[in-house]
């Protein structure tokens, strides 16, 4: 990878699932060109589970999904890409995975419990967790019972978890990073920092492109101290939305908001 970052300028969300596959979206790449997008912002495209239609239910993090495509078919991507001079800004999920049988890590914990290789791996409490996995033994993506936690601050973890993701931005072919859900992490500075360490291992004074999924509530910040480029907009689209909101219709719509649900929370 050559050591120069790349600031996308107007990026365009592909959403990768079997009925949109790799090739789909190669296919696109000219039209959207024109329109003058300037990087691919992907979905996640490492393994998950069978028919997902999002992917951030991982159950292989070492291989692409065979469901969108051969590797063969996302380079062929990649190429087209390049060919333009437009990027790969990909979306990560280093916070869970899918609870499931096809995930064979999760399914050695359940079958084997603090004996597996893998007990590690994930966040569980094992005065609570059973084989079923249905206590609530694990810590889970908010309520979802079908994420189980892992434990990316594991440095043997982080880096099984995250092999395919620095080979395909050491090979040139992805060129920023979209962090889902950064507060589900442990440590989210010390992951951060670790990011762009295996990254740019030789160059402590630059940052390669990583944006964070970063709720901001009321007047909170993004911690200055993160070596990130931003969030992924949420706040921008909070304040878009309020600047398009008439004040006298959003009271009107309070109003109608209280009578039906009987709540006197503000809308």
């Amino acid at each position: 990878m050559s050591g120069r970052l790349r600031i996308p300028v107007a990026t365009y969300r592909l959403q990768f699932n079997s009925r949109f596959r790799f090739q789909d979206a190669l296919s696109l790449v000219p039209y959207l060109m024109q329109l003058g997008i300037s990087d691919i912002y992907s979905s996640p495209v490492l393994k998950s589970r069978e028919g997902s239609t999002h992917g951030y239910d991982v159950t292989d993090p070492t291989r692409l999904d065979p469901e969108l495509g051969t590797e063969e078919e996302f380079n062929a991507l990649v190429e087209e890409l390049r060919r333009r001079d437009m990027g790969l800004l990909l979306d990560i999920v280093p916070n869970h995975m899918a609870a499931d049988a096809e995930n064979t890590w999760w399914r050695d914990v359940q079958e084997n419990g603090t004996s597996s290789p893998f007990a590690r791996y994930f966040d569980t409490k094992w005065l609570d967790f059973n084989n079923s996995g249905e206590s609530a033994g694990y810590r889970r993506f908010f309520d979802i019972g079908g994420l189980v936690g892992i434990r990316v601050e594991d440095p043997q973890v982080f880096r099984e978890t995250h092999a395919l993701i620095f080979r395909l931005i050491h090979e040139g072919k992805v060129t920023g990073l979209r962090i889902d859900h950064i507060d589900g992490l442990y440590d989210p500075l010390e992951y951060l920092e670790r990011l762009q360490r295996h990254i740019l291992p030789e160059d402590k004074n630059s940052r390669f492109f990583v944006v964070v999924e970063k709720i901001l509530c009321g007047d909170e910040t993004l911690p200055r101290e993160w070596p990130v480029f931003g969030t992924t907009g949420y706040d921008f689209a909070r304040a878009l939305t309020a600047l398009m909101v008439d004040n006298e219709g959003i009271e009107v719509l309070g109003r109608i908001y209280h009578r039906m649900t009987g709540l006197e929370k503000d809308f």
